[in-house]
């Protein structure tokens, strides 16, 4: 299995002006940390998103303009494995509600790195 890795990619970039800390809670198991710590690298730009795991969190961006639009947060040195805190890049859907931020995360995880979260 290949791992993904920032450095696969040139044209990743941070808006660190315009983000904001959401808090949403997210539970793991260790083999789902495992397949997290893999990242996710797209077939085709069909997948429209790349994910990558670096200091205790999971990048996700754009595979078309590089644009970071969150940095989940994970405390794996804990028994309990979670996710206490989300950057969300603004510029990346503006008007979604938490309940809407939260769902499109939780389908990210499960469809792109075939994890289901333990809520």
């Amino acid at each position: 299995m290949v791992i993904a890795k920032k450095d696969f990619w040139e044209h990743l970039k941070f808006d660190n002006e315009n983000k904001a800390d959401l808090k949403i809670k997210i539970n793991l198991d260790n083999n789902q940390l495992d397949k997290l710590k893999a990242g996710y690298i797209p077939d085709d730009i069909s997948s429209r998103y790349l994910a990558y795991f670096e200091n205790e969190t999971l990048f996700i961006h754009s595979i078309m303009g590089g644009d970071c639009y969150y940095e989940l947060k994970f405390d794996i040195k804990s028994n309990s494995l979670c996710c206490n805190k989300i950057i969300k890049y603004i510029r990346f859907r503006p008007n979604e509600s938490i309940e809407q931020e939260t769902s499109f995360i939780k389908s990210f995880l499960n469809y792109n790195l075939n994890i289901k979260t333990l809520d």
